[in-house]
């Protein structure tokens, strides 16, 4: 009884430490963590933008009423709308969340996009991340619909052979991202 009360005593002081430095270690890096979190979104944004002379951070659009949470960051060149980024995501992935930064231009097509977050398998669906992937989006037209999709399922997109899941999850992605900024578009070219 006296080595198990011992025993408890020993793990309870050391838990109590180990939590005591993770919370010190996790209140000096947040900022830092937060502000390179910040710094690749902005990257990305401007990654898959039309040429634009605004701060789109400052120009961004959320839409009203919306079940969305998508900001759209509006691009203007001589205060004339370029395109707008927005970031969406799916937890559809063959290992769940992935996150894709999509570029829209004034010409109804899809500029460009990034994937900014993914935990796909390596070497099978992480290839999402590559641009052998990633360019077949380039100036691709925004369908009627707003929906794209796989060559398996029927569309335009060429999946990763071995990956559908993870080709499909990205098309989901800008698919919704997409509906959203069909359904809002008159606002967010007019946002000022």
């Amino acid at each position: 009884m006296k080595e198990t009360l011992k025993l408890i005593l020993t793990l309870t002081i050391i838990s109590c430490i180990s939590g005591l430095v993770l919370a010190f270690v996790n209140g000096k890096t947040k900022d830092k963590i937060a502000l390179i979190k910040s710094e690749a979104k902005v990257e990305a944004m401007n990654s898959v933008l039309p040429a634009h002379d605004n701060d789109p951070m400052k120009d961004a659009y959320r839409p009203s009423g919306s079940d969305s949470n998508i900001v759209f960051y509006v691009a203007k060149s001589a205060d004339k709308f370029v395109g707008a980024a927005f970031d969406t995501s799916t937890m559809s992935g063959f290992s769940g969340y992935i996150g894709v930064m999509v570029g829209v231009n004034a010409d109804n097509e899809i500029s460009a996009i990034q994937i900014l977050s993914q935990n796909e398998t390596p070497g099978l669906g992480a290839n999402i991340t590559k641009n052998s992937f990633l360019n077949q989006f380039k100036n691709m037209m925004i369908p009627t619909d707003a929906t794209l999709k796989v060559k398996k399922d029927g569309g335009k997109v060429e999946q990763i052979t071995g990956a559908t899941i993870s080709s499909r999850a990205v098309s989901e992605a800008i698919s919704s991202g997409l509906k959203v900024f069909e359904a809002n578009k008159k606002e967010i070219i007019t946002n000022d």
